[in-house]
């Protein structure tokens, strides 16, 4: 990761996301915001939150540090040519189940957050089998007897580089048809 760009830590986003009266996950939220801006889409303004269909307390959200490092650290890291982007999760020593979770929870909000982007860019067939794979990702069931460490980190390096992989495509397709923002 390129040091300088960092997200809020998960447990701050929550509890952030708790004094705005916000009722999603931090890792989904930062999920959503991915996707919003991996398709193209600008989050710019104090209204980012409605445009990803997120209900809040809109005057302790537009004051809520927190949640606006999220948002400006989610498109300083999507834009870094080091591939510093990483998922918002919780911290390592958290329960595995909480962290399964939560990757599962992020992928849910990539999906949903890319889907609401207007004029949503025309992706190549890998980018279109990378989004098939987080929606996969997104809709996996495990129950405490499959829970793997190992696999875990797997799957979430597999979901930052499918993210990194649709975002770059998203860029080529605005490029090629000339609607860079």
């Amino acid at each position: 990761m390129n040091p300088g760009i960092d997200l809020p830590p998960h447990d701050a986003v929550q509890a952030a996301l708790v004094r705005c009266g916000v009722g999603i996950d931090a890792a989904e939220l930062h999920g959503l915001v991915t996707g919003y801006i991996a398709a193209g889409a600008s989050l710019d303004g104090d209204d980012w939150l409605a445009r990803l269909h997120v209900d809040a307390d809109n005057v302790m959200a537009r004051a809520d540090t927190t949640l606006d490092a999220l948002r400006g650290s989610s498109a300083t890291m999507l834009a870094d040519q080091d591939m510093g982007f990483a998922l918002l999760q919780p911290a390592d020593d958290a329960p595995l189940g909480e962290r399964i979770a939560a990757l599962f929870a992020w992928c849910r909000g990539f999906l949903a957050g890319f889907s609401l982007a207007p004029n949503r860019p025309a992706l190549s067939d890998d980018a279109q089998e990378a989004f098939a794979d987080l929606a996969n990702i997104a809709g996996f069931v495990v129950d405490d007897d499959d829970q793997d460490e190992q696999a875990l980190m797997e799957i979430a390096e597999f979901a930052r580089v499918a993210v990194l992989l649709i975002h770059g495509d998203a860029l080529i397709s605005r490029r090629d048809s000339g609607r860079l923002h």
